[in-house]
């Protein structure tokens, strides 16, 4: 009872904020699609005093936790925002602290930012992680000190009002020494979606000239928060080679016996999705499998190793890509 009791306040508060930023946009004519004191250059004394706090950004506090604007880093402008932890006192995982804006998404493809990661004295960052979220799901997230400077994240395919939220949140339980700090400055939102960077892995990654097979599978893995189950399969090439899509990838092995046509086509059928989405490497990511032709992908595959690029977009638009290195075993005795 005391854990939802606390939790009224929250939510009262953020729709007070949704509907305090609507207010303030359609009085003042400014159009969507942009946040507002991107780079927390506009500030007010917030309380506890003093603390110099950004204008137009709602903030969430915990008491083991503080956060205001600050010059000790910035890329754009004389300050960032920084949220940071309390040293000495005690926490639990799951517990943050974080700025949030309502923005009109409507139409943009890509959410850009600077931010800093650090902690005082050490300057080693550890049991924290500084996340950048969109209705509360996290879309980019750090565990390691560090600059990380033309950050970019995908919002394809999201429209209308969206809470994006800049949070600082322990990972582990425990009383520590150091105060851990994300800073954040430069944010803006721009048309055209970035390009998630997917891990590839085919099968086999090397290739014999005297051993002819009829597949190379590709294992393709997406960045944390993004589902494999969207990935568009019409759109997935090896180079410019067009994967093989649908249940007729997985009964071509019995096309050579007429007798086994009807059974396999009626199997595949039924194991299709089934057997597109795996965890091959046992590391408890899913991947999405395709199929690309083996002659075709052994045409332009060249001895002693060809490194190519598969590529393809989600079901929203959302374009990934990632590279494999294919090993070719050279022919005896063939000239170069």
């Amino acid at each position: 009872m005391i854990q939802v009791s606390a939790k009224v306040p929250i939510i009262r508060a953020r729709a007070v904020a949704y509907w305090a930023v609507l207010v303030v946009l359609g009085w003042s004519g400014v159009c969507g699609a942009q946040f507002l004191n991107s780079s927390f250059e506009a500030t007010y004394a917030g309380l506890p005093s003093p603390r110099l706090l950004p204008s137009d950004w709602s903030h969430l506090d915990n008491p083991s936790f503080n956060s205001y604007c600050t010059d000790i880093w910035q890329t754009d402008g004389a300050y960032s925002a920084c949220l940071f932890s309390l040293g000495g006192k005690s926490f639990k995982p799951g517990q943050c602290q974080s700025f949030y804006q309502y923005v009109d998404l409507t139409g943009m493809g890509v959410i850009g930012f600077d931010a800093m990661l650090t902690a005082n004295p050490s300057g080693v960052f550890a049991h924290f992680e500084a996340s950048l979220l969109v209705d509360d799901v996290p879309l980019w997230s750090a565990t390691v000190e560090g600059e990380y400077l033309n950050q970019e994240v995908s919002i394809a395919g999201l429209s209308d009002w969206h809470m994006v939220e800049l949070r600082l949140t322990a990972l582990d339980s425990g009383t520590f020494t150091d105060s851990y700090w994300v800073c954040w400055d430069n944010l803006s939102v721009f048309e055209g979606a970035s390009t998630l960077e997917a891990a590839i892995d085919l099968d086999p990654d090397t290739l014999n000239p005297f051993l002819h097979g009829r597949w190379i599978t590709c294992y393709i893995e997406l960045p944390e928060g993004y589902d494999v189950a969207q990935i568009d399969e019409s759109t997935v090439t090896l180079e410019e080679i067009a994967a093989v899509t649908g249940p007729d990838r997985w009964m071509r092995m019995w096309s050579r016996w007429w007798w086994g046509r009807p059974w396999a086509w009626r199997w595949a059928c039924a194991n299709v999705s089934r057997r597109t989405i795996v965890d091959h490497d046992r590391d408890g990511i899913p991947e999405r499998v395709v199929r690309f032709d083996w002659a075709a992908v052994a045409a332009i595959a060249q001895a002693p190793q060809t490194t190519v690029a598969v590529a393809g977009e989600l079901l929203d638009g959302t374009p990934f890509e990632g590279t494999a290195t294919i090993k070719v075993i050279d022919r005896p005795g063939k000239k170069k």
